[in-house]
């Protein structure tokens, strides 16, 4: 399920989070999105998530991680609409 969170066609994505004690890991649902244009932000233990779809639309979700998270260690990938 995908919420709209305002008139211009912003989403925000389903998601499962797993924790374990050495990682988080976050899947997302992103049907057509596009991989060109997917970000990853994280900034002061923010992580923003946004991706673009053909139809206009765009999905974006921010979630909220411990300061000690290694930004050179996060990494992503989106295969069949689902990022991982």
């Amino acid at each position: 399920m995908t919420r709209h969170d305002d008139k211009r066609g912003q989403q925000a994505p389903a998601v499962d989070i797993y924790e374990s004690d050495t990682e988080y890991l976050i899947l997302s649902d992103l049907p057509g999105a596009d991989p060109e244009g997917l970000a990853l932000d994280l900034d002061h233990g923010t992580l923003t998530l946004r991706a673009s779809r053909g139809d206009g639309a765009d999905y974006q979700r921010l979630f909220r991680l411990p300061d000690t998270i290694d930004a050179d260690g996060v990494s992503a990938r989106l295969e069949g609409g689902v990022l991982e």
